[in-house]
C-alpha cells in the first residue's frame, strides 16, 4: 500500500461503513488520513489463496463475517 498511497495516506480495508465513517471523521480531524481500500467478494480467491499478503488477515474480512460485527486492518 505505500507504493499505491504513498506516505499521506494509511489504506484500510473494513467490512464496516459505520466504523469506516467514524475512522475517517477522526482521521481528517487530526490530519492521520486513511484511504478504503476495496474490499469486494470478487477478491475473495485472493484473500482466500495462501497469497502471502491477505492470508494472515483473510479471516477478518468478507461473508464468513457476520453483517453486525465490525472488524478493520491496516
Amino acid at each position: 500500500m505505500v507504493v499505491a498511497l504513498g506516505e499521506v495516506y494509511t489504506g484500510v480495508f473494513t467490512n464496516s461503513d459505520e466504523l469506516w465513517n467514524g475512522l475517517s471523521q477522526a482521521g481528517e480531524k487530526e490530519y492521520d488520513r486513511f484511504w478504503r481500500m476495496p474490499l469486494e467478494e470478487d477478491y475473495g480467491p485472493q484473500i482466500y489463496s495462501s497469497n502471502a499478503d491477505l492470508c494472515n488477515v483473510r479471516s477478518t474480512f468478507l461473508p464468513r463475517i457476520p453483517r453486525d460485527s465490525c472488524s478493520i486492518s491496516f
